[in-house]
């Protein structure tokens, strides 16, 4: 009886499916997703439409996602607490992922190399994975890739798809059953005064380390906050936000810096 693993990127489900089920503009804050059944849907596809087959040992499936400060927030201990399923999480710098590779890739040699599978699913694009899936194919390991319809079938994920030992494009009618568009979600006042201490502070700070050029430079910008800068104004609120708290955090930011001088109280 073959033993497998399912070894899932939440960045990958949530940005390329999400983008086909959703809108390619969305945001993580503006997907609704249904994770519960969406892996054992992902599950009862690995049994019975890849050839593993369904008398297969299921070990577990291990779900790759980050958070600002190492620990499990919101939706992410909801998916830590499903029965098979261990959360592995990497940190969040500037506004993106970082040591969430570095994870999947022990998790991987570790079971594979030590033989605890037989059969490595990924649902992911990451190509950092290659060199790790052509070490555990030497010893045996059969990996699969379950993965979203691309808009570019060309993209980072071209390697990956390449090195696996079969690719399985799950369609979008499968996505859909899972991802929707989020609700609006109802604010209140604690929540608007927040976003407003949030951002007026974090411009406030900005304003006293940085140079009239920068300053000038940012407020050419208008009404765009430059990428570098946002990444860490919403790095700042320790936290992911809805559309409505990322537009009243660069709103409040706004208020402060295209009135105030550097420096000035």
């Amino acid at each position: 009886m073959s033993t497998v693993a399912l070894f899932v990127d939440a960045r990958y489900v949530l940005q390329t499916a999400g983008a086909l089920c959703v809108d390619p503009t969305a945001r993580r804050g503006d997907i609704d997703c249904d994770y519960p059944a969406m892996i054992d849907g992902l599950v009862d596809y690995t049994l019975n439409e890849t050839g593993v087959g369904a008398e297969a040992f299921f070990l577990r499936c291990y779900w790759y996602d980050a958070s600002r400060n190492g620990r499990l927030i919101g939706e992410q201990a909801d998916i830590a607490r499903l029965a098979d399923v261990k959360v592995r999480l990497g940190g969040i710098v500037g506004g993106r992922q970082k040591g969430v590779s570095t994870r999947m890739v022990f998790d991987l040699l570790t079971l594979g190399l030590g033989r605890v599978i037989d059969v490595a699913v990924l649902v992911t694009d990451n190509e950092e994975l290659c060199e790790t899936v052509r070490t555990i194919q030497m010893s045996g390991v059969r990996v699969l890739r379950l993965n979203a319809p691309s808009s570019n079938p060309r993209g980072r994920e071209e390697d990956l798809s390449v090195e696996v030992d079969d690719n399985h494009e799950l369609p979008v009618n499968f996505w859909l059953q899972y991802l929707s568009l989020a609700e609006p979600r109802q604010f209140d006042e604690p929540d608007v005064i927040e976003m407003d201490d949030i951002g007026r502070a974090f411009a406030e700070d900005w304003l006293c380390e940085a140079t009239e050029g920068e300053v000038d430079d940012v407020r050419s910008a208008f009404p765009r906050i430059p990428s570098y800068l946002d990444a860490e104004l919403l790095d700042h609120t320790d936290r992911d936000l809805t559309h409505f708290e990322r537009r009243r955090v660069r709103e409040a930011f706004w208020s402060v810096v295209s009135t105030q001088k550097n420096g000035e109280e």
